[in-house]
């Protein structure tokens, strides 16, 4: 028998029109984009090719509060295959992860207990990490294995292998870096037809594959293997932040118009110049934002909010110069307005960085979406099973 221990992200494919504002959800972190970008850079096609039409520039995939949804980061990959139709530089580009650009997610998984405490985790927060692909955790207990599916998340069969093996790439190499390199996956099971280089994917990847799979999938030992830099009090606290920062997300015009305005920092451009960047008619741009409940006033204005509070909790800079930063006129009015985002004054505000007061710095969005999921806390789904034979048993 097989149990479903924690599928957050569910392996189903939505049909394309129900779904078609779910993939346009900017709530992933660019971290395997930049991957992308990255070998771009050093070996083609040109990324700024790759990036047409997103408002995003190669240097806006390091910041840390860029989310891009699923439809930019699909839109990026066709375009890659597109110039370089090999599958095996899905392979080669995912091998070159490193854990620590996960950030939060990274220290959860090196602070597990053990290999399947990690990988709970990881699937926990596997939008966090920045997966386009959705992952499932398994447990067999006939064959004593841990199986980590890899599934779509949209219909895109032009780049699900492509997505498909870049992902499994990307967690072989995530688990070894924590485990160590001569851990191995037991076997590891990819959807696509058997190639005819099939010792170079195992090479690359260091397990047995097994092609021609009705499901992609990373078979691991079901013992656990203790990881030496265990800490359960960092996996908890990683655990809170990561919930407490998950933001009820824009979508992706939305986000990329916020990032471009992050970009400029002192003053925002004209809705007209971000629109070019988008490649649509400032009109366009106007109704799609007005279509995912926001305004391009209302954007300048979280931004200037998100930039004040940071300059406040993450640097000692002086009331009179935050002020001027962010375009209030005194520190008098930049305490009115902090009073009325956060309830306190700067000073307070400033004060606030030891654990549990973050609440200072979320937005109205956040601590909502905070609230809901403290209320629905203590109720995980049910165990599911799946039925028929095991995908990895060996034949």
């Amino acid at each position: 028998m097989v149990k479903k221990l924690n599928d957050n992200e569910g392996s189903q494919r939505p049909k394309r029109q129900g779904a078609a504002r779910d993939d346009q959800r900017a709530d992933m972190p660019p971290v395997l984009l930049r991957l992308l970008i990255n070998e771009a850079l050093a070996n083609g096609p040109p990324p700024a090719s790759l990036l047409r039409g997103s408002g995003l520039e190669p240097a806006d995939l390091n910041s840390a509060q860029l989310r891009i949804s699923y439809h930019q980061y699909a839109e990026v990959v066709r375009r890659f295959l597109a110039a370089r139709p090999s599958l095996s530089a899905a392979v080669q580009i995912g091998n070159r992860v490193n854990i620590l650009s996960l950030g939060k997610v990274a220290l959860g998984l090196m602070a597990s207990e053990n290999h399947q405490e990690m990988l709970d985790f990881l699937v926990e927060f596997q939008r966090a990490a920045g997966f386009a692909m959705g992952l499932s955790l398994y447990i067999s207990v006939p064959l004593q294995q841990i199986q980590v599916e890899v599934a779509p998340r949209f219909d895109d069969p032009d780049i699900e292998p492509f997505l498909s093996l870049f992902t499994i790439a990307v967690l072989n190499q995530l688990i070894r870096q924590v485990l160590g390199p001569n851990f191995h996956a037991v076997r590891i099971l990819l959807a696509q037809p058997r190639p005819p280089d099939v010792f170079e994917y195992e090479m690359a990847l260091g397990s047995r594959i097994s092609f021609g799979a009705r499901t992609s999938m990373l078979c691991l030992p079901l013992e656990p293997v203790r990881i030496s830099a265990a800490e359960p009090s960092v996996v908890e606290r990683m655990r809170e932040l990561l919930a407490a920062g998950a933001a009820v997300p824009h979508f992706e015009h939305g986000a990329a118009v916020m990032q471009i305005i992050r970009r400029v920092q002192a003053a925002a451009p004209p809705l007209a110049q971000i629109a070019a960047e988008l490649n649509i008619s400032e009109r366009t741009l106007r109704r799609k934002l007005q279509e995912e409940g926001l305004t391009y006033r209302g954007l300048i204005n979280e931004h200037r909010r998100q930039r004040t509070i940071a300059l406040l909790v993450q640097s000692s800079t002086p009331m009179t110069e935050v002020a001027s930063q962010t375009g209030y006129s005194s520190p008098r009015s930049l305490r009115r307005a902090v009073q009325r985002w956060t309830g306190s004054g700067p000073s307070n505000v400033r004060r606030s960085m030891e654990p549990g007061a973050q609440d200072w710095i979320l937005s109205a969005g956040q601590r909502k979406a905070k609230e809901k999921k403290k209320e629905t806390a203590g109720s995980p789904p049910a165990d599911g099973q799946s039925g028929g034979n095991d995908p990895c048993q060996i034949t």
